[in-house]
């Protein structure tokens, strides 16, 4: 039954993107290439036991992401542009989020991650109860993009 409904979601999509006039075509294009264009480099790093766990994500403009450390191993590859453009989307409104959300006072552990995308870097304490929603889809978002690529290299112990 469940791939049924698949299907027919599926002819539903195919069937709407086939009806799309030139006009739409152009917008829909458009569009892309905005996003696309306006994507920014992106720089995850995530430092835990004290400092002597680093893990770093880069992502350049181009769409090439790799990934340097203990958590995942050591990986690169190439986002498509639908996984760019999805990205793009986690960082809107990126530039009005506090540079910081510190651990609460007397409270420690826990990690600490900083994101740059542009020249907007913000970091949180894993700990942190102030932590918004955009910090921690662009966080997810990351680190889920990191998993799906082919490990180059495993770290010792894993």
């Amino acid at each position: 039954m469940r791939n049924l409904r698949c299907c027919v979601v599926y002819v539903a999509v195919a069937g709407a993107a086939v009806s799309c006039s030139p006009e739409d075509r152009t917008v829909v294009e458009e569009g892309r290439a905005a996003v696309i264009g306006a994507f920014q480099p992106i720089t995850y790093r995530r430092l835990a036991d004290g400092g002597r766990s680093e893990d770093r994500i880069s992502v350049l403009e181009d769409g090439t992401i790799q990934h340097t450390g203990r958590s995942l191993g050591s990986a690169q590859g190439k986002l498509s542009e639908f996984q760019m453009m999805g990205l793009a989307r986690v960082f809107e409104g990126w530039e009005k989020l506090s540079a910081k959300y510190p651990a609460p006072q007397g409270v420690s552990g826990g990690g600490v991650v900083e994101i740059q995308y542009g020249q907007k870097a913000v970091s949180a304490s894993e700990a942190a109860k102030d932590v918004p929603e955009e910090f921690l889809l662009a966080r997810e978002r990351l680190e889920m993009l990191v998993r799906d690529l082919p490990a180059t290299q495993k770290s010792p112990g894993q």
